[in-house]
C-alpha cells in the first residue's frame, strides 16, 4: 500500500495531469490523475498541500490513504456483479484484451441492461445475445482507449475501439454517453476504469451511417425503395454483418444521365441493389482476387488487384472503409450493375453470333450457360469467316460441322473468371488441355500473340474477351514436331507426305489417335534389319506410308477408352490388336510407354517400337524368324521396343 503512494521521479503538481496514469513503486497498480493542471485529483482525491520540496523529491499531502487496485477490468466487473457483461466478453473473445496491460475506459452495461437488450436485438433470450456474430462489435463500442475518470469527460465525441464515435454530454450535473446516464462511475481497475450503464449502447448500423452521410442520399433512397433497409436494423439482423458497396449521389446522377434513365425511381426498378451487399464484414485486407458472393440471387462481384490498387468490377476502392456497428461501407464512384445473363446470352447480345452457333454445333452451349465460372476468348464473326479458308472448308457451315470443332472451342475457354487485369505473363491452361500463352506488349495483353480488342465483357458465369482470330490448339503434327523424342517420326511422316493429314487444313476436321514410336524405336528397327542401311534408306522404302498409317487410328481414343480386340487403322487392310493386362494397355503385345499426350485434333500414345503390318513380316505373318535378325511376333510387330501409335509431324503446319 505504501509503495502505491510513491511515484518514481520528481513530479510537481502542475505536471501530474500530463502523465496520467502514474506508475508507482507498486508492482502492478497505477495512480489515476484527473482534473485541471491547477487542481489535480489523484484517484479521485484532491491534494491537501502541493509541492513540498525535499532534497530527494517532492511531497504532495493527501487527506486519504490511497488503496491500490490490482484487479483487471474484467475482474473488477465480476466483483461489481456485472456478470452478463463478463459472460459477453468471454463469448466475444475480448476477455484477454481487458485483462491485458493497456489502459481502457469501459462503459459496462449492467445485468438488467443485457436482459432488456434481448428484445432490442430481436433475440429469444440472453443466450441468443451472447451467440450473435456482431457481439464483438457491440462490446467494442463500449470501450475507449485510455483511462478516463468521470471528471475527465467533456462535451463532444470520443472514439470507441469499434471506430465509431460516442457522444458525450458533460455540461450538466450528470455525464451522459449517447444520452445514457452513468450511474456508477469511476470503478477503478489496474488497467482502466469501469463506468456502469443501465443500457446496452448499439453503435450506428450500416443504414444509420449511410443515412447520416449527405453523399449517400440516393443510395439510402434506393435501398428504402427496394425494401432493403430493414435487413440492416439491429432487431432483424440476427447478428449478421454486412459489407455495403455504396455509390455516391454523383455516381447515380452519372448513370442516369449516360444511360438516359428517366429518374432515380426508374433506376431502382431496373437494378437489384442486393448486388451491392456482401454478407459479412470484409476489410480490404480480407479481399482476394476472384468472385465475391453478394446478396443478389445469382450475380457476383469481381475483385482484382492491378498495380493501381484493389478494384471491384473494375472500379477502384479509393477510399478507406466507413465503419458501422454491423458492418462497413465502401464508397464507390459508380453504380455496380449486376449481370444476370450467361456467357452464351452475353456473346449473342455482343454480336458474336458465329461463336454462339459454333457452341451450339459442338454441344457446348449448356456448359457455358451453366453456373461454373469461365474466361472465354471468343473469336469475332470476322475471325470465323477467315477460318473457313484456314480449315480448308467451303463455307462457315463446313467449319461448324467439323469433328474437331469442340476441341477448337475448348481451347478458347479457361476455367475461372479472369478479367484482363488478372492475366499475367505466362501460360494458362485451357479446357482443351493445351496451354495458352499470355504476353504483354506495350501495356496490351496478347494471348497466343493475338490482341484482345474487346476485353472484360462480363456475364453472370464468367467474362468474355473478344479476339480477331480463331486460335488453334497444337495439332498432332505440332505436338510431335515440338518434341525432340519424335524427330525420326516427323521426318518419316514428311517423307511419306502424311504431314497434312494430321494437321488442321484437312477438310472435315478428322480426329486421330497416333501410336508414336520414339527415335530410339526407329534406331532399334534399323539396327535389327540388315536390309535397312540407315534412316535415309528407311524413309525411301516404297511402303513407308502404309507402315506409318498402321500407327494411326481414326478418332480420338484415350488410353482408358481402348477395348480388347482388333482396332482399325488408316492402313488399307491391317488392324492393331489391343490387350488390357493388369500392367496396362498393350498394342500388338507392346506396352504403351506414355499415354494421352493431348493434341487439338487427337491424342498421342508414345511407344518404344515401330509396329510393322503383316506384309512386312517376312510375308507369312507367323511370328517366325525373318532371317535378317529382326524377329517379329504373330501380330506383325517388330519386337525391338514398346508398341506406340504413330503421330503426325507438325513442323510444316502453321497454326491459324
Amino acid at each position: 500500500i505504501l509503495k502505491y503512494h510513491v511515484v518514481p521521479g520528481k513530479v510537481m503538481a502542475a505536471d501530474l495531469t500530463s502523465v496520467s496514469p502514474l506508475d508507482t513503486l507498486h508492482p502492478v497498480a497505477q495512480l489515476t490523475v484527473a482534473g485541471r493542471p491547477d487542481q489535480p485529483t489523484v484517484d479521485g482525491a484532491g491534494l491537501a498541500a502541493e509541492d513540498i520540496i525535499a532534497g530527494s523529491g517532492v511531497i504532495h499531502k493527501m487527506d486519504v490513504v490511497l488503496m491500490p487496485v490490482a484487479m483487471t477490468v474484467v475482474e473488477v466487473a465480476a466483483e461489481e456483479g456485472l456478470t452478463h457483461f463478463v459472460s459477453a466478453l468471454d463469448a466475444a473473445n475480448l476477455t484477454d484484451l481487458l485483462n491485458g496491460t493497456d489502459q481502457c475506459t469501459v462503459f459496462a452495461p449492467n445485468n438488467a441492461a443485457f436482459e432488456a437488450a434481448v428484445t432490442a436485438l430481436g433475440e429469444d433470450d440472453l443466450a441468443g445475445v451472447l451467440a450473435r456474430a456482431d457481439l464483438p462489435e457491440i462490446l467494442k463500442y463500449h470501450l475507449v482507449p485510455g483511462r478516463m475518470m468521470a471528471d475527465d469527460f467533456v462535451t463532444g465525441e470520443i472514439m470507441s475501439e469499434l471506430g465509431a464515435n460516442i457522444v458525450v454530454k458533460a455540461d450538466g450535473p450528470e455525464v451522459l454517453v449517447n444520452t445514457v446516464e452513468i450511474f456508477d462511475a469511476d470503478t477503478r481497475a489496474s488497467n482502466g476504469i469501469v463506468h456502469t450503464l443501465g443500457e446496452v449502447m448499439l453503435p450506428p448500423s450500416v443504414m444509420d451511417v449511410l443515412s447520416s452521410r449527405e453523399a449517400f442520399a440516393a443510395m439510402a433512397t434506393a435501398l428504402a425503395a427496394a425494401n432493403l433497409t430493414e435487413m440492416f436494423e439491429w432487431a432483424n439482423t440476427g447478428g449478421s454483418m454486412f459489407t455495403l458497396f455504396a455509390p455516391t449521389d454523383l455516381a447515380f446522377e452519372t448513370l442516369i444521365e449516360n444511360d438516359n434513365i428517366p429518374d432515380l425511381e426508374a433506376l431502382v426498378a431496373m437494378v437489384n441493389f442486393e448486388y451491392h451487399v456482401v454478407q459479412g464484414k470484409v476489410m480490404v485486407e480480407d479481399l482476394e482476387p476472384g468472385e465475391l458472393d453478394t446478396m443478389h440471387p445469382t450475380a457476383t462481384l469481381t475483385v482484382a488487384f492491378p498495380e493501381s490498387g484493389v478494384t471491384v468490377n473494375g472500379q477502384a476502392l479509393g477510399y478507406a472503409p466507413i465503419m458501422a456497428g454491423n458492418g462497413l461501407i465502401y464508397r464507390m464512384d459508380a453504380v455496380l450493375m449486376p449481370v444476370t445473363m450467361t456467357i452464351g446470352d452475353v456473346a449473342a447480345e455482343a454480336g458474336l453470333t458465329h461463336f454462339v452457333s459454333a457452341l451450339e454445333a459442338a454441344g457446348m452451349i449448356d456448359v457455358l450457360n451453366g453456373t461454373d465460372q469461365y474466361t472465354v476468348f471468343a473469336p469475332s464473326n470476322g475471325a470465323f469467316d477467315a477460318a473457313v479458308t484456314a480449315f480448308g472448308e467451303d463455307d462457315l457451315a463446313g467449319v461448324l460441322a467439323r469433328a474437331d470443332l469442340a476441341e477448337i472451342l475448348k481451347y478458347h475457354v479457361v476455367s475461372g473468371r479472369m478479367m484482363a487485369d488478372d492475366l499475367v505473363v505466362g501460360d494458362v491452361m485451357s479446357e482443351q488441355g493445351a496451354s495458352i500463352e499470355v504476353k504483354m506488349d506495350a501495356g496490351e495483353v496478347l494471348v497466343n500473340n493475338r490482341e484482345i480488342f474487346d476485353a472484360d465483357t462480363k456475364a453472370a458465369n464468367g467474362v468474355i474477351h473478344t479476339l480477331g482470330e480463331v486460335m488453334l490448339p497444337p495439332s498432332v503434327s505440332d505436338v510431335l514436331g515440338d518434341s525432340d523424342r519424335f524427330t525420326s517420326l516427323v521426318t518419316a511422316l514428311m517423307a511419306a507426305n502424311l504431314t497434312e493429314m494430321l494437321g488442321w487444313g484437312k477438310k472435315g476436321g478428322a480426329m486421330y489417335t497416333v501410336f508414336a514410336p520414339t527415335n530410339a524405336a526407329f534406331d532399334t528397327l534399323i539396327d535389327a534389319d540388315d536390309e535397312i542401311a540407315d534412316m535415309e534408306a528407311l524413309f525411301a522404302m516404297p511402303g513407308l506410308a502404309e507402315i506409318l498409317k498402321y500407327h494411326v487410328v481414326p478418332g480420338k481414343v484415350m488410353v482408358t477408352d481402348l477395348m480388347v480386340g482388333e482396332v482399325s487403322t488408316m492402313h488399307p487392310t491391317a488392324n492393331l490388336t489391343v490387350a488390357l493386362p493388369e500392367s496396362g494397355a498393350t498394342v500388338n503385345g507392346k506396352a504403351v510407354a506414355k499415354a494421352d499426350i493431348m493434341a487439338g485434333n487427337g491424342v498421342i500414345h508414345e511407344i518404344d517400337t515401330v509396329l510393322m503390318p503383316a506384309e512386312y513380316d517376312g510375308g507369312d505373318g507367323d511370328g517366325g524368324d525373318d532371317g535378317d535378325g529382326g524377329e517379329t511376333d504373330a501380330s506383325g510387330t517388330a519386337s525391338h521396343g514398346v508398341v506406340v501409335a504413330v503421330a503426325l509431324a507438325g513442323a510444316a503446319v502453321r497454326r491459324v
